[in-house]
């Protein structure tokens, strides 16, 4: 028997546009694969439509909006002359020159985070997560 998907499933392109109105437009990433990776961290965590990731965005707004302007004077102190610019990616660059750090998928993982806690971590720990993860950051 077939299973009816609900109407507001979460696809690529239903991820990108609630994401786009409900993240900061400043804080948009290149997508491409992350988001297909994003895709599978919130399945794996059975949120499945765009009503619950609008739910998980807006429960963890505050706390995501606060880590990230604290990771922002973070980066651009460690980031100064003098200092090792480490994890600093030319995309990390970009986005601190414009006052941002997070990319919409780190928005949405952090609400993850804040939501699922110890499951959240041991999940991104998992070797499952490690090697798709490191396979698209080279």
């Amino acid at each position: 028997m077939k299973t009816i998907e609900p109407k507001n499933s979460l696809n690529k392109n239903l991820l990108t546009k609630t994401m786009c109105e409900h993240l900061p437009a400043q804080n948009t990433g290149d997508g491409g694969i992350h988001y297909f990776n994003l895709l599978e961290d919130l399945r794996e965590f059975s949120i499945k439509t765009t009503d619950q990731l609008t739910r998980l965005i807006e429960k963890h707004r505050a706390l995501i909006t606060r880590s990230e302007r604290e990771m922002v004077v973070h980066r651009k102190i460690v980031s100064g002359p003098g200092c090792p610019v480490a994890m600093e990616t030319p995309e990390n660059k970009k986005r601190l020159a414009r006052g941002v750090y997070f990319t919409h998928v780190a928005f949405v993982r952090m609400a993850l985070a804040a939501e699922f806690g110890d499951r959240w971590e041991r999940y991104i720990r998992s070797r499952e997560f490690c090697e798709r993860e490191r396979v698209y950051d080279d």
